[in-house]
């Protein structure tokens, strides 16, 4: 037992006899007593030595020193550690498991915990708040939770239900360090779970001036280990850097790491400080991937209001090397320099990277993106995008870009400006229905979020509360009970709304669907089509289709001259009739000579002018349309 202000027998038996002092504590485990419970705010008056234990070690805090089970603890509340910005709490060099759970860890010198070894570490419910703030150490990576495995190795990570606030470089150090919140490296696997990062980084009121060479991961930085990252929010942090920046990074061999339903919202970055140049690491979500082949997955996120002062990169999401897939997700609000030349939503910076976006909503299509299925139309979050330009310290703020130096990009520093910006609310807008951060559904909106229903149809939507579509709304809230709700009204078609046209004469069909009928209606429309209309050998869908805004699809298909084309249409929306209609026309147009014409794809690039097919190279219907590509 570790009671802050104890005096009694000092020997750690009981709340009586309880130490007072972390160091002592941590020096009477063995393995038989391999548990601390401990209860209070235990100010520390020197550091805790390296704990080296051969067995697993457990610390528990949210103890009020009057309990004889774990179970007697009352809900939310933490046990206090706190290094007063001289000591280091607790580091943890081992191979064994480390269980750590609600505490607070405050002002240790240079990291909140620390945990070196091939052991698996679990950390939930625990906050860390204004560590290594005062630290003069170079590279302080991970200054709340710092988490390193060996090369190779088999260490493990689970965080959940945790909140990084404040860990900051409060001196501006040269080489501040990476993932100011959370860093890891050389994990087997990791967990992070519903954990919130605030104003992390540097103070959210700095402005420009300080001499700041290489920051990364403001919030969280991975490296070289696979990892899960759900439910997690990262709001307000922010760096200053002279050439290496971003909220979240992930760097080298992270295959397979995911992003499943995480807010970025109001993170702030300031590049070229020190005039060293301006590179890939950057914005709220950086991936440099160890190979050309490795992938990470972003679904169910929304990227909102982040402002990046930089002349090459985005303030979404920037790709340096791999794959970043996307889908289910929105961007909206975030803004770039007008001296920047990358899209203020989703860069790639490399020949070496690639992103895919899908099922997903965003004002423009990023044109360094493969697209699909993308629903296009600002966001229409509960807080407003003119809210947002209000924070920034520009003459004349505009979206997406605004008219402002990279080297003086910030944010005002009034209280209110810096309050606004933590609290800001992401929750799409629906007349039917909506949500707010304090979780009461409200229904006084006058406008939907084009997010209703906008998702991947095969996503699982069911935890969406009714009226629902039976398609999961994009963003971070989409298929949660927090899900802006469906509108419910008909939508209507016939015949004559389907028009079908051949393009530039040849026999490729391009089909517009033009929906009718009352109502603010999301619906999903599928086009299908072949030639004996009831066979169907092509087939698209999009949803968030409104009513009297065209859907237009180009098929990639040349079709038989001698026959007709049968298109059949079918649109659903929540709580409405589905409606299906079929049209058909004489094939009269010929099949280029190109079509599927071209030489080995294996081993010939074709270019043609005028393309206008899937533009990968690999037959002449395919093929580019520009000598650059």
């Amino acid at each position: 037992h570790l009671r802050a202000g104890a005096n009694g027998a000092q020997d750690g038996t009981s709340w009586t006899a309880a130490f007072s002092s972390l160091k002592q504590a941590m020096a009477a485990l063995t393995a038989t007593k391999n548990e601390i419970w401990i209860a209070g705010t235990n100010v520390l008056t020197e550091s805790t030595p390296s704990c080296m234990k051969s067995f697993a070690v457990r610390l528990r805090g949210g103890f009020d020193g009057s309990e004889n089970t774990p179970e007697e603890r009352k809900p939310g509340t933490e046990s206090v550690l706190d290094g007063a910005d001289a000591y280091a709490v607790l580091t943890f060099n081992m191979t064994t498991k480390v269980d750590i759970e609600r505490l607070t860890v405050t002002r240790s010198q240079v990291y909140g915990i620390a945990k070196y070894g091939n052991g698996p570490t679990r950390i939930a419910d625990c906050r860390f708040l204004a560590n290594g703030t005062k630290t003069t150490q170079a590279n302080a990576s991970g200054r709340g939770l710092h988490v390193e495995g060996t090369n190779g190795g088999v260490a493990t990570l689970a965080v959940s239900n945790c909140v990084f606030e404040g860990n900051i470089d409060g001196l501006g150090n040269y080489d501040s360090g990476l993932g100011h919140g959370l860093w890891m490296r050389w994990l087997k696997s990791a967990t992070v779970d519903n954990c919130l990062f605030l104003t992390n980084g540097f103070d959210i009121a700095r402005t420009v001036g300080t001499s700041v060479r290489t920051a990364q991961g403001s919030a969280l930085f991975i490296d070289a280990s696979v990892v899960r990252v759900s439910n997690c929010r990262f709001i307000g942090n922010t760096l200053f850097t002279g050439s290496v920046g971003g909220v979240v990074c992930v760097n080298g061999n992270c295959d397979g790491t995911v992003f499943d339903h995480c807010l970025w919202l109001a993170n702030r970055e300031t590049r070229g400080i020190t005039g060293s140049g301006d590179n890939g690491y950057m914005g709220p979500l950086c991936v440099s991937l160890g190979a050309v082949g490795q992938t990470v997955t972003v679904k169910g996120c929304t990227f909102a209001y982040n402002l990046i002062g930089t002349v090459s990169g985005s303030a979404g999401v920037n790709v340096m090397s791999g794959t970043v897939g996307i889908r289910d997700s929105v961007f909206y609000g975030n803004i770039v320099p007008a001296t920047c030349t990358a899209d203020n939503d989703i860069a790639v910076l490399s020949s070496s990277g690639a992103a895919t976006v899908s099922y997903s909503v965003l004002d423009h299509e990023p044109p360094s993106a493969t697209c699909d299925h993308l629903t296009l139309g600002a966001a229409k979050f509960v807080t407003p995008l003119g809210d947002f330009l209000a924070c920034i310290d520009a003459n004349e703020p505009a979206y997406p870009k605004t008219a402002k130096s990279p080297l003086s990009f910030y944010f005002k520093t009034d209280a209110a400006t810096l309050g606004a910006l933590t609290s800001f609310d992401a929750h799409g807008l629906s007349k039917a229905g909506y949500y707010k951060n304090d979780g009461k559904l409200y229904e006084d909106a006058a406008e939907n979020s084009p997010a209703v229903d906008a998702g991947d149809p095969a996503s699982e939507w069911t935890n969406e509360t009714d009226p629902n579509g039976g398609i999961v709304n994009a963003g971070i809230y989409g298929g949660t009970a927090q899900a802006a709700q469906s509108n419910v009204s008909q939508p209507e078609l016939d015949p004559a709304d389907v028009t079908i046209e051949w393009v530039d004469g040849w026999s490729q069909p391009r089909i517009t669907v033009t929906l009718g009928g009352a109502g603010d209606y999301s619906a999903s429309v599928t086009i299908d089509l072949g030639q004996d209309g009831t066979t169907w050998t092509e087939s698209y869908s999009a949803g968030g289709i409104k009513s009297g805004v065209p859907l237009t699809w180009t098929s990639d298909t040349f079709y038989d001259p001698k026959g007709r084309l049968y298109a059949r249409v079918t649109v659903t929306a929540p709580g409405a009739q589905p409606v299906t209609v079929q049209k058909d026309v004489a094939i009269e147009a010929p099949i280029p000579p190109w079509a599927g014409k071209g030489g080995d794809p294996a081993k010939i690039i074709h270019l043609r002018a005028g393309a206008n097919g899937a533009q990968n190279g690999t037959s002449w219907t395919a093929a580019f349309s520009s000598l650059k590509q």
